[in-house]
């Protein structure tokens, strides 16, 4: 008996494939239906490559759905096939089942978490380790304490006087983060290689973070999106820098160390956060004889004063009147909560336009797929002076 060959398969011919299941199931809902088993091997998905790739590198499942969704022009069978095939097709849903054009699938469970879990290093606001709560798809609000009962010493045979302590709440509401990938088709087309889905997902994960850090850092809140850490703060915890010399940054920090402990702020989970350029000019400062004035900075896991130093360019080095100011900040992510939707929505389109640098651009014209992931959001804080901030900061301009 002639055994069989693989043979590789252009985007075409995919398209082909999927055309024919369709018309074969007519009347069922695609969702439902686990693409043919050659369809995997096409992708080469079933080589010793995927299997190291699937055993060793979160998130790479992940960017194999989305490629079975892509090459197959929005299939979400054949997306939720690919996952059956690592044991995960509970984790992927058809948004719209039945519907072959609509070219949408809900990424949640375990493969949702694992780009979740590739986002924390990448964004600052998660490297505080914020306390992480499930939102639905609309408002959560839940209770915190504005004020404690009180206590008090009192005499033989004298009532105790009565307290209660006093209770506010944190309102969430989910806000929608939105971003297009465009990806080359003859990536989406390659085969017997696990690279395709690598670049998907790394694409995908930088480019939701870039987003994301900056949003969660400083927006004010407005136009759909979460406020940010910059705009939670109390304003008395927003105060300007002392000057540049070593003596004006070390009472800096002084001061915003104070802004949250002279508020009773536990410092549980506290973290810096600050732009490269206030971090480099803190590795190189000494004091009179010589001596580095932060050595600890220039550890693996920088630290001042003992807390831990986040790094993110998306803190801004160009603000003030000189164009040349930076903001420091000092938050404890044990007062700070991330709520997030379950699940990540993607979908794609060969035709559809997006934007680049303000020119719309056609994907169909530049033979590529654009995949549009879509995550569900919203930052609050148990009591804004958890949070402090140093404006004007010019150190190392």
């Amino acid at each position: 008996m002639m055994k069989e060959k693989s043979q590789r398969v252009t985007k075409s011919q995919l398209h082909s494939i999927v055309k024919d299941v369709v018309s074969q199931t007519m009347g069922t809902q695609t969702a439902s239906r686990q693409p043919q088993p050659d369809y995997v091997r096409d992708l080469g998905l079933d080589g010793p490559q995927a299997k190291r790739a699937f055993d060793n590198e979160p998130g790479f499942v992940f960017g194999a759905v989305v490629r079975g969704l892509a090459a197959s022009g929005g299939n979400a069978g054949i997306a939720r096939g690919v996952a059956d095939h690592f044991g995960m097709a509970s984790s992927v849903k058809a948004l719209a089942a039945g519907d072959t054009t609509a070219g949408g699938i809900l990424v949640q469970g375990d493969l949702a978490n694992e780009v979740i879990e590739l986002l924390r290093p990448m964004t600052s606001v998660r490297r505080i380790q914020p306390r992480s709560v499930k939102v639905a798809r609309g408002t959560k609000e839940f209770p915190k304490l504005t004020s404690s009962a009180t206590a008090a010493y009192v005499g033989e045979n004298e009532d105790i006087a009565s307290s209660e302590p006093a209770f506010g709440s944190v309102v969430m509401t989910a806000k929608k983060l939105a971003c297009l990938v465009p990806v080359s088709n003859e990536l989406i087309s390659f085969t017997d290689s696990v690279d395709a889905e690598r670049e998907i997902r790394d694409d995908m994960i930088e480019t939701i973070s870039q987003t994301e850090d900056s949003t969660l850092l400083r927006s004010n809140g407005t136009s759909n999106k979460p406020k940010g850490l910059r705009y939670w703060a109390n304003a008395s915890n927003i105060t300007a820098t002392n000057g540049t010399s070593a003596t004006n940054i070390e009472d800096d920090f002084k001061d915003m160390l104070e802004d949250l402990e002279g508020n009773n702020v536990k410092l549980t989970r506290p973290h810096w956060i600050m732009a490269s350029r206030s971090k480099n000019h803190l590795i190189n400062l000494r004091d009179a004889n010589g001596n580095l004035i932060y050595p600890e900075i220039r550890n693996t896991t920088p630290t001042v004063h003992g807390i831990p130093v986040v790094v993110s360019n998306n803190v801004p080095t160009n603000l003030g009147g000189g164009g040349n100011e930076t903001e420091i900040y000092l938050a404890d992510g044990n007062e700070v909560y991330l709520g997030e939707v379950e699940g990540i929505e993607v979908a794609v389109s060969t035709e559809a336009s997006y934007l680049v640098n303000g020119s719309l651009v056609s994907a169909f014209s530049r033979d590529q797929t654009l995949l549009r992931v879509i995550l569900h959001h919203d930052l609050a804080v148990r009591h804004d002076v958890g949070i402090a901030v140093k404006t004007g900061v010019t150190w190392g301009a």
